[in-house]
């Protein structure tokens, strides 16, 4: 199990990771409503001519009426109050992107961590007194444990 204190640093970190990866990975794409009735989309997001945003979850199209499920509740309503209609979509340059910025990333702090100047050499600390001893010695003297 993970220590309290670790896990704290590595929550803050962790999560905009996990942002940038679903955002990274997507795109809105706008929606033209003759490809609701020929294609399958799960869900549309229309901005309607009041500014009022809503999800339509399994829409169609039946002649100039959008139909579909908001909020679990089926509802219709009329193509003339859609102002605009907007998909999502894999975005595969992005995730591209993400997984490369990731990669190298990941292989900076290898590196990074693998070549601090101020890290090793040091003597070891011991509680076993003989073995203090022979590190006193070897030290020329006690060391700084």
């Amino acid at each position: 199990m993970m220590p309290l204190g670790q896990r704290v640093v590595s929550l803050p970190v962790f999560l905009p990771l996990l942002l940038c990866a679903a955002l990274g990975c997507h795109t809105m794409r706008p929606v033209e409503p003759a490809q609701l009735s020929s294609k399958t989309l799960e869900r549309v997001w229309i901005t309607k001519t009041d500014d009022l945003s809503i999800v339509l979850v399994d829409p169609k199209l039946r002649g100039d009426t959008l139909a579909g499920f908001v909020d679990g509740a089926y509802q219709e309503m009329p193509l003339a109050q859609a102002r605009s209609l907007r998909a999502r979509e894999p975005d595969y340059g992005r995730t591209a992107l993400l997984a490369g910025t990731a990669t190298a990333a990941a292989i900076a702090g290898f590196i990074y961590f693998e070549n601090r100047s101020y890290v090793g050499g040091g003597e070891a600390c011991s509680d076993d007194i003989q073995q203090q001893q022979q590190i006193d010695l070897h030290c020329g003297g006690p060391c700084p444990c």
